[in-house]
């Protein structure tokens, strides 16, 4: 019975741990005592567990591939999802992914399904509240030619492109009454009826969910089916908001400072203290999404190798308000 507890958690290294045995995956904090009750816990899981599987052998162990988008962070609340996320992988069951606009959720729809035993299938993503009714059912189930104005021939829907795959519903939380039921009939059933179609098709796909809605909060106000809540949210994975994953921060400053000096052909060695420190007092509500836009304009701004604050928006200036220090990490002097 192995359990991996890591101070630089990862994807790849949290699929490898649990897909290759781990019982569990943890993240290790400065003081242990601090998971000192979680311990506790998992060894009497672990305990029952072997009690149960005593003798059993383990066979047929799916090989998993690493992420095609890389999850950046090493702090706990990342750990967590690092693990949820391997585990869900592991298994076809329906995954809903909650968190606030930004926080990241198509990258853990992405790389459960680049480390499921679907991930030579297709991996399909939908934007469920850019299409109107009519236009997202028929995007979603296809359609039979005359069936619509407009509708000049028969065409596939996202469902049917997805068959053997995963399909990413982002934003499910603003699909309307009549598209639920819809959607529980494929997650109950396994089947599609395009729109203007009499017959059914079956689809084998697997459903990844998002929303920054609260759904709890939707099913009680009856906007949103319970049975469909509960079909989607087998497994539930939450994002974490980038205010509170500061420890994350200086990791997705070099990933991101990285990838954009890369694109633009810049040098950049390093950034300003006092940069840094505006960056980790302002409280991005606009999560990883805004944090990457920030420091892209930041590199296409600067004429020197080194970030300071006034390369950065004027928003997160004032939000961030830093105090001065002067310093500077790996970097020169600012030119004039």
């Amino acid at each position: 019975m192995v359990v991996f507890i890591t101070g630089h958690g990862s994807v790849d290294t949290a699929v490898r741990a649990i897909h290759e045995g781990a019982f569990d995956y943890l993240s290790k904090p400065n003081d242990l005592r601090d998971i000192e009750p979680e311990l506790k816990s998992l060894m009497l899981r672990a305990t029952r567990h072997l009690e149960t599987t005593t003798g059993k052998g383990y066979s047929d162990t799916p090989q998993f591939q690493n992420p095609a988008m890389r999850m950046i962070g090493k702090s706990p609340q990342m750990v967590r999802i690092y693990r949820t996320l391997a585990k869900a992988a592991m298994t076809d069951s329906n995954v809903l992914v909650v968190g606030e606009s930004g926080t990241g959720k198509e990258l853990v729809a992405r790389a459960i399904h680049d480390n499921s035993p679907r991930a030579s299938r297709p991996f399909v993503t939908v934007n469920c509240c850019a299409l109107s009714e009519g236009l997202l059912e028929s995007e979603l189930f296809g359609h039979i030619r005359g069936s619509f104005t407009g509708a000049i021939s028969n065409k596939r829907g996202l469902f049917e492109d997805a068959d053997e795959g995963t399909i990413f519903l982002d934003e499910i939380g603003d699909i309307s009454p009549a598209l639920q039921v819809k959607l529980l009939r494929v997650l109950q059933e396994g089947e599609i009826k395009p729109v203007g179609a009499v017959e059914n098709h079956k689809v084998n796909v697997r459903v990844i969910a998002a929303t920054h809605r609260d759904l709890d909060a939707y099913v009680k106000e009856g906007k949103f089916r319970e049975d469909l809540y509960y079909r989607l949210k087998v497994i539930q994975i939450e994002t974490p908001a980038l205010r509170n994953r500061v420890d994350d921060l200086d990791d997705l400053i070099h990933h991101f400072i990285t990838r954009s000096a890369n694109n633009t052909g810049k040098t950049i060695t390093g950034i300003s203290q006092e940069a840094l420190e505006l960056l980790k007092a302002y409280s991005w509500p606009g999560n990883i999404r805004e944090f990457e836009n920030a420091v892209e304009r930041a590199v296409a701004m600067t004429n020197t190798t080194t970030l300071f604050p006034e390369d950065f928006p004027e928003e997160i200036i004032r939000g961030g308000a830093p105090q001065p220090t002067g310093q500077a990490l790996q970097s020169k002097p600012r030119q004039q």
